[in-house]
């Protein structure tokens, strides 16, 4: 499902007005309960999940970045400044269901592909900010959750 999805992606990106400049490098598929969240990294300049004070995906990340500092007691910052393809999924989640604060007990599964450079094949990438080689992609969303909250800083 994700590499068709990010087929699709690429090949509408003109319709939009898009260049292959602009165009993501990973599609996220997050699977719950009967439904599926398809979400791209985010490119440009922003971050796009900033525009939304109340979400619990930045909420999340704003604590993380408090908690979670280097040795001069400043905060890392996110790795893929928070424009991952987990991120994007999981503030999809959440729009769609505005009164859930937590995918914890949920039970989901994820996966990425990415066309890393100039690659002209896609590949399972493991999770934002693992630093795992390999990749798992039966792991509950609420670990997927806690990831993105403590390693999308790559910590």
């Amino acid at each position: 499902m994700g590499y068709d999805a990010y087929e699709e992606m690429v090949n509408e990106l003109g319709r939009y007005g898009f260049t292959k400049w602009a165009k993501p490098t990973v599609m996220t598929v997050f699977a719950i309960g009967q439904e599926i969240f398809l979400a791209t990294s985010q490119k440009g300049q922003g971050v796009f999940i900033n525009n939304f004070p109340d979400s619990p995906v930045l909420k999340s990340l704003a604590l993380c970045q408090a908690i979670f500092t280097d040795s001069t007691n400043l905060a890392k910052p996110h790795v893929h400044e928070a424009k991952c393809g987990e991120i994007m999924a999981a503030h999809s989640f959440f729009r769609k269901h505005p009164t859930t604060t937590t995918m914890k007990g949920l039970g989901g599964r994820t996966v990425t592909v990415e066309m890393p450079g100039e690659a002209d094949s896609l590949k399972i990438k493991a999770p934002c900010g693992t630093g795992r080689e390999d990749v798992s992609i039966s792991r509950s969303l609420f670990e997927m959750y806690k990831l993105i909250v403590a390693r999308c800083m790559g910590i």
